[in-house]
């Protein structure tokens, strides 16, 4: 038995997916159609370090302020977890209560987490993130993966951030389907 993978067999026919004709607009976010999961059965005391969270981790933008962003990262956040494997999703469940719990069982104060402002907890996820102990440093990954990776895919947040990726997207359909283009030969 070999680790690698199979060679090619150059009988099988290989398919190779085109663009949709005419450049179709791509999209990053599902159609209105797609029904987007429910969001994953987070209970009071969870929900309330998963949003001590999101405040503490996602940069705060004076464009932001008066939007909802850190609502929809939390709903955001929560249907993400429903799409990870149930240990996975449980473990991060597990794991807020243990981040929230930290700062009282190190000593380092009073409070639990989600009862300190945002800054002060995100220089506790901070630290955290350096620590010598490994499990602590890939939750606090986890955690902060989950976050961020909706919170920057927010359309308010790119706005403030000047970020266009449709546009940037569909620039590289165009390449793509240019160089993809038969070549025009010297006859014609």
């Amino acid at each position: 038995m070999s680790l690698r993978p199979a060679r090619a067999d150059d009988s099988v026919k290989r398919i190779h997916l085109g663009l949709a004709p005419g450049g179709a607009r791509t999209e990053s976010r599902p159609r209105a159609a797609a029904r987007l999961a429910d969001p994953y059965p987070l209970g009071p005391g969870a929900r309330r370090v998963l949003r001590a969270l999101v405040g503490a981790l996602c940069p705060s933008l004076p464009s932001l302020e008066k939007s909802d962003v850190l609502e929809r990262v939390d709903v955001g956040a929560r249907r993400l977890l429903v799409y990870m494997h149930p240990v996975v999703a449980r473990g991060l469940w597990l794991g807020l209560f243990v981040l929230d719990w930290l700062p009282v069982l190190t000593f380092r104060s009073a409070g639990r987490l989600h009862k300190l402002g945002p800054e002060r907890a995100g220089q506790f996820v901070a630290r955290w993130a350096r620590s010598r102990v490994k499990a602590l440093r890939l939750l606090v990954t986890g955690v902060r993966s989950l976050v961020l990776s909706v919170y920057f895919d927010q359309r308010d947040v790119h706005a403030a951030m000047r970020y266009a990726p449709e546009e940037f997207i569909q620039d590289r359909a165009r390449l793509r389907r240019m160089l993809l283009a038969p070549a025009r030969t010297a006859a014609e």
